[in-house]
């Protein structure tokens, strides 16, 4: 057997869960037993680091359960295991179709997570901001930022959660509550947003100009738009500010 065929073996082996047969090429029993028990318990072990507050509100053995079932059915790709489960907010979503705010609890831990390992971005610089073409120019955010609508009471239970407080009992919110997620120096953060906020941020993300942005918000008081412009400033979510031959951002992906 190559070196190739072996490999691709013991990885079946170590994922499938099954014994080789006796007398054929391959790890023993015994010794396959080790490194299946080592592989699980550190696909647990990463699911566990990244989903904290997920694992506080479904408790340890439903969490476990999940996650032995996130691990069956998606074999890490990656070779750092901070970047492992992706997918796991969506196995909660299908596994628990009623209870919204388990997956998305999950969102916000992995989105937390990645935004606190993503890029970083460059300074705000606004000594050039007064000679901009207001009209033209173009708004760029930091590439941590990431947009999402929350079906549930999910932000509520996290924030419990990690003050260590009781949590409120889960709800099916009246409307879907708008949510950010991005880094701000070292922390990541996350903030829900009235409808008229995202609204803006989802346009000024695409692309659209400042002018348009302002005309669109509300036509009878154009001042709107600035008041948000001074809210993401201050809040570490705006990047920068593009003239207008600058090319368009990318928006960011949920």
């Amino acid at each position: 057997m190559s070196v190739l065929a072996f490999q691709r073996r013991f990885s079946a082996l170590l994922r499938a869960g099954d014994t080789p047969a006796a007398g054929t090429a391959g790890p023993d029993a015994a010794g396959l037993a080790v490194y299946r028990h080592a592989y699980r318990a550190r696909l647990h072990a990463a699911l566990s680091d990244t989903f904290t507050r997920t694992q506080a509100w479904l408790g340890s053995e439903p969490f476990a359960d999940a996650a032995d079932r996130y691990i069956d059915a998606r074999p890490p790709t990656a070779r750092n295991l901070g970047d492992y489960g992706e997918d796991f907010p969506r196995l909660l979503r299908q596994r628990h179709p009623q209870a919204w705010e388990m997956a998305e609890l999950a969102w916000l831990d992995w989105q937390l997570r990645r935004a606190f390992d993503g890029p970083d971005a460059t300074p705000v610089a606004t000594d050039a901001w007064a000679t901009l073409d207001w009209e033209q120019a173009r708004l760029r955010f930091v590439p941590t930022l990431r947009l999402h609508r929350l079906r549930s009471n999910a932000a509520a239970i996290w924030r419990a959660l990690a003050a260590g407080d009781a949590a409120p009992p889960p709800q099916r919110l009246a409307a879907p509550q708008p949510v950010r997620v991005w880094r701000r120096d070292w922390s990541p953060h996350f903030q829900t947003m009235p409808a008229e906020e995202a609204d803006a941020l989802r346009m000024a993300v695409g692309g659209m100009r400042f002018g348009q942005l302002c005309r669109t918000l509300d036509a009878a008081d154009p001042t709107v738009a600035g008041a948000l412009l001074g809210q993401w400033l201050a809040d570490g979510v705006l990047a920068c500010v593009e003239p207008a031959e600058a090319s368009l951002p990318t928006a960011p992906s949920p």
